[in-house]
């Protein structure tokens, strides 16, 4: 029942736009909302009642959260926490708005804390060269999986979610189709709670086909077991998978024991995609390999920030200069 009063708190107002939101969002959406209300907006919000909130109240809200982060943690968020963060208190407004629990405001706008903006982390060429002498030298199903991700750009939940009927190595291609993650169950009580899911990828565009060169299907060949069907590609077992948390925890030991820094798995598909920037693959192409929902955010993140494709233009500058 919607409690329409003035005297309603934010953090109510947002727990009833979450309630209703459950049945037409995914599992792992409705999870990470839940997540992110419970350890960085509910500490603000639960003393803060609808009444008192206006254009200048919700800024210095945002600004609270953004420096205090999570309360027993005392850091600041990342840019794209705060977005996220940023949302669902703009949907909570706007929801309370459409029972009357409050009247419409210009919501402020989200000012970026530049500190916390992360430049892109990636293998560097001989980095990648040597990463790629020690899976060689230890090969397994296991350690293939970084190749993949360094030569398809497949993100962790999708590698992890990798069955061999997704591999065509005849065709020369592997289909993503659905991803694995671990999220937290908030409505059990338990605020440690978590499951593992395999779904569908979050958007249309990730549901994709990619290309494998020849010498990585090469590769692929060594591991192909008897029989294919739903065989999990990192375990090399039927109906039994690696989670991300696991792998994460065996590419740090790989990373361990080649001497590289101790970087995230993403910094492979970081990797993939600048590799493509650098060696010419245009945007469009790149974007779509990636599972991108737009081609501006593979141009923003990776074409203007790719400091070799910088250098090599650079150079062709420098090629004009009369010496």
């Amino acid at each position: 029942m919607i409690k329409k009063t003035y005297n309603l708190l934010l953090s109510e107002l947002t727990e009833q736009w979450l309630e209703g939101l459950k049945l037409s969002v995914k599992l792992s959406t409705y999870s990470t909302y839940s997540f992110y209300f419970q350890h960085y907006l509910k500490p603000y919000t639960e003393n803060v009642s609808v009444s008192v909130l206006d254009q200048a109240k919700v800024q210095d809200l945002l600004t609270q959260i953004q420096q205090g982060g999570r309360v027993q943690e005392a850091q600041p968020l990342s840019a794209n926490s705060m977005r996220l963060i940023y949302f669902i208190l703009k949907s909570s407004v706007r929801y309370g708005f459409s029972i009357g629990a409050l009247d419409l405001f210009p919501f402020p706008t989200l000012k970026a804390n530049r500190k916390s903006e992360q430049r892109l982390v990636f293998f560097h060429k001989k980095e990648q060269e040597r990463l790629e002498e020690y899976i060689l030298e230890h090969f397994s199903s296991m350690s293939a999986g970084i190749l993949v991700s360094l030569y398809t750009g497949l993100r962790i939940g999708e590698l992890c979610a990798l069955t061999w009927d997704q591999i065509n190595l005849e065709e020369g291609f592997l289909s993503v189709n659905k991803t694995i993650q671990r999220i937290y169950l908030q409505d059990e009580g338990n605020s440690h709670a978590t499951k593992v899911i395999i779904s569908e990828p979050k958007t249309r565009n990730a549901q994709r086909d990619i290309p494998l060169s020849n010498q990585l299907i090469q590769i692929l060949n060594r591991l192909v077991p008897c029989q294919k069907d739903d065989v999990n590609f990192l375990t090399h077992e039927k109906g039994k998978y690696c989670e991300p948390r696991t792998y994460r925890n065996f590419f740090k030991r790989v990373l361990g024991e080649c001497g590289l820094p101790q970087i995230t798995f993403h910094a492979c598909r970081h990797t993939f995609a600048s590799r493509c920037v650098e060696i010419g693959i245009d945007v469009k192409t790149i974007s779509k390999l990636l599972g991108h929902s737009n081609v501006n955010l593979t141009l923003n993140r990776y074409v203007h920030s790719n400091l070799e494709l910088q250098r090599k233009e650079m150079e062709r500058l420098g090629n004009l200069m009369a010496i």
